[in-house]
């Protein structure tokens, strides 16, 4: 079986960003506002104080979400 993913985390340039799964959904967070939890299975569930989320899956090919431990994370895609 081979799983290829066509998701994206976008930067906005204004504070927010936006990922969009593989299904096409979009979900706008803002980054200053927002928690990551590491779910302990290659995804991570992000969370902004709106109440809207978005689960990146980082179990598939090359797709990383790094802590950098100062409140941002570095999201590096397959691309």
């Amino acid at each position: 079986t081979f799983t290829e993913t066509l998701s994206t985390l976008v930067d906005n340039a204004d504070g927010t960003f936006t990922y969009t799964n593989e299904d096409g959904v979009a979900t706008t967070f803002d980054a200053k506002r927002s928690t990551v939890l590491d779910n302990g299975d290659g995804t991570f569930t992000i969370t902004d104080d709106s109440g809207n989320s978005a689960t990146v899956d980082t179990n598939n090919t090359v797709t990383t979400l790094v802590n950098n431990g100062d409140g941002s994370f570095t999201y590096t895609s397959e691309n």
